[in-house]
């Protein structure tokens, strides 16, 4: 029985000395050889997102099996913040918070290799709601002109820049000048004309209903808003 013992505890005094010779395979590194992006469609070379609102980045490693966090760090810290997913420790999904209007550079890195993109924060969209002329009515005498300006809502509202103007007969009314949101026209014949201000595809693109501007050309013009 003696001998028995003695023979099992070389046994196992043998099987911890080569279990401390051997990694476990949970404390092998693998280093991260080539890191790939994933990211958003970018606008002129940035990818943009609006203060408030987060864009997520996917980051693929190579090897598939590398063990090496990843860290994301930003060139200037105040204009985004890099929001990290606690169920995935080496930090492959990550999103972007934009904080202030502004552009920054992020980096991930990991292992000495590195890859970067541009941000670009801008203010929130606000869609158009409608779009009103300021005058309801105004007589005019014969080869006058008329102004008219279009206010659009909720103010601030955005892609107005790109608003366009729309004379139904122009042989009644003529374009003279325009500026900003001031549009003239020149009342040229009797009959009656359409001016309508509008934004793209106003009903498809931003919901509104453009105001339309009549005016009805005798010997004294009466140009009001239906």
């Amino acid at each position: 029985m003696k001998k028995i013992a003695l023979y099992l505890a070389a046994i196992a005094a043998l099987f911890t000395v080569s279990s401390c010779d051997q990694d476990s395979p949970m404390d092998v590194r693998v280093p991260v050889e080539n890191i790939e992006l994933t990211l958003p469609e970018l606008i002129d070379g940035f990818v943009e997102v609006e203060i408030g609102d987060i864009v997520g980045i996917t980051a693929t490693v190579t090897p598939g099996n590398a063990t090496d966090t990843l860290t994301w760090s930003l060139q200037y810290e105040g204009v985004a913040v890099v929001v990290y997913d606690e169920a995935d420790p080496l930090n492959h999904k990550v999103s972007i918070m934009g904080l202030k209007i502004g552009a920054t550079t992020v980096t991930v890195s990991a292992s000495g290799v590195e890859q970067e993109f541009r941000v670009f924060v801008k203010e929130p969209e606000i869609p158009l709601e409608s779009i009103v002329l300021d005058i309801d009515e105004i007589t005019i005498s014969d080869k006058e002109s008329v102004s008219i300006k279009c206010t659009f809502l909720p103010e601030g509202a955005s892609g107005t820049e790109g608003h366009k103007w729309t004379i139904s007969d122009e042989e009644v009314v003529e374009y003279s000048w325009e500026e900003g949101d001031e549009y003239v026209v020149d009342a040229v014949a009797a009959g009656t004309a359409t001016v309508t201000c509008s934004v793209g595809e106003i009903s498809a693109s931003w919901g509104s209903t453009p105001q339309l501007y009549k005016c009805i050309n005798k010997k004294q013009r009466a140009c009001s808003a239906p």
